[in-house]
């Protein structure tokens, strides 16, 4: 039976070279699997919020659900995992009237942003998610990430996590300003905001935290790690044999 893989890409990342998403598509067995990667501006507030550009790509795909017959696999890559992995739960937890949960066969999140503690295939990477943690239930949920991904396998008191509270809904543009500015105070006022601070007595955080910012801008540890670890091609061979 051919399963749909619909894959959203990750911010800013290109299908036309072959990049993280690439890596893991590429080696899904291609008898049984057929790639949807549809397009939506994978965008961090370059030209639209992280939050309006999640809120297109969730469009694009439940367009999608809705007009593919058969068994489907949600999957993603970074902001494609953040955004199929919260699209899972919602349906998981029957939140669509013409959607079963029976619909999706399983779901593939590389380096996902609410990856929860204690998930991921082995080797266990650590810690969780920069944006906090998710869980998908009643759903066969595979969950990759690199050894010291700081968007996926963050410490639980790493000051970082204070950066995707609050950039969310951020834009270059003044005219989204207002609603960055709604956004944070909402989060404050619900307490929303991830509690890093409450580890206050634990020492070298900062450090962890500059160490953990580098690794992201400069190492290549939410990017070429997924190359160089073999967590790509782990995924794809953990997808390969267990849906068959």
């Amino acid at each position: 039976m051919i399963r749909t893989v619909i894959h959203l890409r990750g911010t800013n990342e290109p299908l036309d070279v072959h990049g993280i998403s690439l890596s893991y598509l590429y080696r899904l067995d291609p008898n049984r699997f057929r790639i949807v990667t549809p397009n939506y501006p994978a965008d961090y507030g370059l030209r639209k919020s992280f939050a309006e550009s999640n809120a297109a790509g969730r469009a694009k795909v439940l367009e999608l659900i809705r007009s593919i017959e058969g068994p489907i696999i949600l999957s993603g890559y970074s902001q494609g995992a953040y955004i199929m992995g919260d699209l899972a739960r919602d349906i998981a937890m029957s939140q669509f009237d013409d959607i079963l949960p029976s619909r999706i066969e399983a779901v593939t999140l590389l380096a996902d942003p609410k990856r929860p503690e204690g998930e991921g295939i082995p080797p266990y990477p650590g810690g969780y998610g920069i944006a906090g943690q998710r869980d998908i239930p009643d759903i066969p949920v595979f969950w990759a990430t690199a050894s010291r991904d700081p968007i996926s396998a963050l410490a639980a008191d790493n000051p970082l996590r204070s950066a995707a509270d609050l950039t969310a809904a951020f834009t270059l543009s003044p005219l989204g300003w207002d609603e960055w500015a709604a956004d944070m105070l909402a989060k404050l006022a619900h307490r929303q905001l991830q509690p890093w601070w409450m580890f206050w007595l634990r020492p070298g955080r900062w450090g962890a935290a500059i160490d953990a910012l580098n690794g992201y801008l400069f190492q290549g540890r939410h990017t070429d790690d997924y190359i160089r670890e073999g967590v790509c091609a782990r995924l794809a061979a953990a997808v390969n044999e267990a849906v068959s």
